[in-house]
């Protein structure tokens, strides 16, 4: 159970998800394929949902993409879909209908649809086909007649503020007044999601506060152009697990730079900020020693390896099986300086005392000692 409360923002029901209003903050993923290509784009949303991606968001560029999404959705009736809209997105939403329906919500950025005209038509398909939008702000995408004017503000104050503090506040006025034009059309607050997303933590985080303090609506996560592998990684969870433990945010995605096959570790690292934060559980938290000069057993290692790698092959069928698989606690030491007492405090724990003998402990308690094939004892124990 996490141990900080989250913002209470309005409700906004997806298909059959609720996003905000004190609902588990949902994972979303966005394919890389482009989605014309039916068969790539289907088999990178079976992925990704197969990964634990709860939405999904495909890109409509041209009208091929349009033309697909009818067929996309027919397939794949059970995966709420998001259309991804720059530029052309009211040209788009109005020739085809069919794909306008079809889609669960529609993503659209301010900064780069266009004339206002553009936008209020695109808000006005929406209040239309009664569909939820959200509203995202990027930071690479201002709006720049609204950035020169507030720049153009801030150098006549007596002090003025950093570019980058002027950035923020200019994306986070240009979502609002966005909302608010929304609004204003007719279109219901319980239909908005805003978000707010920059390159860089510490204009991510300001971001997302300022524009927290000022709104209701729910919030989606994430930080733009994460880059590659671990340090990717490390920068997004640092500022999505902020700004989760802050209370901020309803719903994330994890923007990484990575080829088709491994897309899904967007997703992962998702669960994994969710997990670690206590917010959600998706599998058995497992602790483990990092191993040292103490532990004289190398079989402490593969053991650890073959636990982790069958849970994971193993969490959608327990999972279904067995309710309460995804809360365990599951403690696999290497020796007995640490090994009893985070045994003790593991629903399953393991300690190694030798090479071929380990000391199982089962809630709390030392139960009895397992050796041979440590690892698929321990396995059906756990089962």
């Amino acid at each position: 159970m996490s141990f900080f409360s989250r913002k209470n923002t309005l409700s906004v029901v997806i298909d059959s998800l609720v996003v905000g209003g004190g609902s588990p903050v949902i994972i979303q993923a966005m394919t890389s394929t482009p989605t014309h290509q039916v068969s790539k784009t289907l088999q990178e949303i079976k992925q990704l949902h197969r990964a634990g991606a709860e939405i999904v968001r495909i890109a409509i560029v041209h009208d091929q993409d349009a033309k697909s999404v009818p067929e996309i959705r027919k397939k794949m009736p059970d995966i709420p879909l998001v259309g991804d809209f720059h530029f052309n997105g009211d040209q788009l939403l109005q020739k085809h209908p069919d794909m306008a329906q079809a889609l669960s919500k529609w993503r659209i950025n301010p900064g780069n649809v266009g004339k206002d005209t553009q936008f209020e038509a695109i808000l006005m398909l929406a209040k239309k086909y009664q569909k939820p939008i959200r509203i995202g702000g990027n930071g690479g995408s201002l709006d720049s007649v609204l950035l020169t004017k507030k720049m153009e503000e801030n150098a006549c104050l007596s002090l003025p503020k950093r570019s980058e503090e002027v950035q923020i506040e200019t994306l986070v006025e240009s979502v609002l007044s966005s909302a608010k034009k929304a609004l204003d059309l007719g279109i219901a607050p319980e239909k908005i999601i805003l978000s707010v997303k920059m390159s860089s933590i510490s204009s991510v985080l300001a971001a997302n506060r300022l524009l927290a303090q000022k709104t209701d609506f729910p919030i989606h996560l994430g930080l733009t152009e994460a880059g590659l592998g671990r340090s990717a990684i490390v920068s997004s969870s640092i500022a999505l697990g902020t700004l989760l433990q802050e209370g901020i945010g309803d719903t994330i995605r994890v923007s990484l730079t990575s080829s088709f096959a491994r897309r899904s570790e967007e997703v992962h690292v998702c669960r994994d900020i969710l997990q670690s934060l206590e917010l959600r559980s998706f599998s058995p938290k497992i602790i483990s020693c990092p191993s040292c000069g103490r532990t004289e057993s190398k079989n402490f290692q593969k053991t650890v390896e073959e636990v982790k790698k069958t849970l994971e092959e193993k969490s959608s069928e327990w999972s279904e099986k067995y309710p309460a698989f995804s809360t365990l606690k599951i403690a696999i030491m290497g020796c007995l300086v640490n090994g009893i007492g985070e045994a003790k405090d593991a629903d399953m724990g393991l300690f190694f005392q030798s090479e071929k003998t380990a000391i199982l402990y089962k809630k709390g308690k030392k139960d009895r000692i397992l050796s041979g094939n440590i690892a698929e004892e321990f396995l059906g124990e756990i089962e």
